[in-house]
């Protein structure tokens, strides 16, 4: 409907973020990646990567994502090269 406030989306998403404390947030966050994000990590992806490393490609992701959510996650396909939004403003997890 293109009714979608941007600032009213980040303020909703990373203020639900901020209510919790650094420990607690990393915490869901491993969780996440063991029943979530680990399952989706299939092999032919590791493959892929590799064949891309293999060429020399320069291998990086880029989301507007936060880069909370995504830094483990390129850190487990072994992607060094992260481009992810980092809101000015905002601490997860004081």
């Amino acid at each position: 409907a293109g009714t979608l406030d941007p600032v009213e989306y980040l303020e909703f998403a990373l203020g639900t973020l901020a209510q919790f404390p650094r420990p607690r947030l990393d915490q869901l966050h491993a969780q996440f990646m063991q029943e979530v994000i680990q399952p989706a990590l299939l092999p032919a992806a590791f493959d892929l990567l590799q064949r891309h490393r293999d060429e020399d490609d320069l291998i990086a992701i880029i989301t507007a994502t936060n880069r909370f959510v995504t830094a483990p996650i390129a850190a487990a396909l072994g992607v060094t090269h992260l481009l992810a939004a980092e809101p000015e403003g905002y601490e997860t997890g004081t």
